[in-house]
């Protein structure tokens, strides 16, 4: 399971390598919203100094998406998400293997701050 706290840098450790058939893979994240299933992919590098043990991302929840740099905009919540690999880095699952190297469940903790108030 992935947490990521909205508003903060959040590192996230996964074993990846173990499960990928390339040599040096670059990985897409998918995360669909479990309430209105929006998706977002984005990458990450990998900043793992033991890639064969396991991989390190650094995930930025920010008002701003840079999907290429791992800064991604998400709604407090629950995701589920599937991690790809590819020979270089793609927001694209055509440009990847096609092959799902892991999957689980994200928790987004937090308070969104554009969704409007509903008053009765």
């Amino acid at each position: 399971m992935i947490v990521i706290d909205r508003g903060t840098t959040n590192t996230v450790i996964l074993e990846l390598t173990t499960n990928s058939s390339l040599l040096n893979p670059n990985y897409l994240f998918e995360f669909n919203n479990d309430l209105n299933n929006n998706q977002i992919f984005f990458t990450s590098p990998d900043l793992s100094t033991f890639k064969c043990r396991y991989n390190r991302f650094e995930i930025t929840e920010n008002d701003v998406a840079i999907p290429l740099s791992g800064q991604v905009t998400l709604l407090t919540g629950m995701y589920t998400y599937n991690v790809y690999e590819a020979s270089a880095a793609t927001l694209s699952v055509s440009a990847t293997t096609g092959r799902v190297v892991q999957t689980g469940k994200v928790i987004v903790n937090g308070t969104n701050s554009n969704v409007p108030s509903i008053y009765r």
